[in-house]
């Protein structure tokens, strides 16, 4: 496997973890409510997970 694969999936996993940790649920009578807990969190997580792809993808294109 490739470094720069590597990098770019671990980057990928990162921002899912960020994510993950910074979700709360708020239950209501019949449905459940997602929020994030710190928008500023939320948003490097959301830039984390896209360029860990958009590395993934671009070197997986450049290697065939």
């Amino acid at each position: 496997m490739d470094i720069i694969i590597a990098i770019g999936g671990g980057l990928f996993m990162l921002g899912l973890f960020v994510i993950a940790l910074n979700t709360r649920v708020r239950y209501g009578w019949f449905f459940r409510h997602y929020e994030s807990r710190n928008r500023g969190a939320n948003i490097v997580g959301i830039l984390m997970i896209l360029l860990g792809l958009i590395i993934m993808l671009i070197k997986i294109k450049l290697n065939d």
